[in-house]
């Protein structure tokens, strides 16, 4: 179990929903045994998320940089920008999309994802 990671110890692999965007998973219930999944996302300009939801877990999220709008289904439609924080509600069905400047999003779900 590693409970400090430095950066060249991070494994990041092409995201599986948007062609350009990278995904990194730091923390995990499978890794750490964490009661959190606890990761980075970039989304390029251009780029969309497309609808999903996080099954029972929570989705808080802090942009790093960047900017677009993220759409969580009847709540509505928000900017995210350099310093957003976005709390998406358990089994939430929400997108990110209209990215006009690379995002990079910290993210943490809790009761940690498979």
């Amino acid at each position: 179990m590693k409970n400090v990671l430095n950066e060249n110890e991070l494994e990041r692999i092409d995201h599986p929903r948007i062609k350009g965007g990278m995904s990194t998973t730091f923390f995990s219930k499978e890794k750490q045994g964490a009661q959190a999944t606890v990761g980075m996302v970039k989304l390029p300009k251009g780029g969309m998320l497309p609808w999903h939801d996080h099954g029972h877990s929570d989705d808080i999220i802090m942009v790093l940089e960047g900017r677009g709008l993220i759409e969580m289904d009847g709540i509505g439609v928000f900017e995210i920008k350099k310093g957003s924080h976005v709390l998406v509600p358990g089994s939430n069905r929400h997108r990110i999309y209209e990215i006009t400047e690379d995002l990079t999003l910290y993210h943490v779900k809790a009761p940690p994802t498979v």
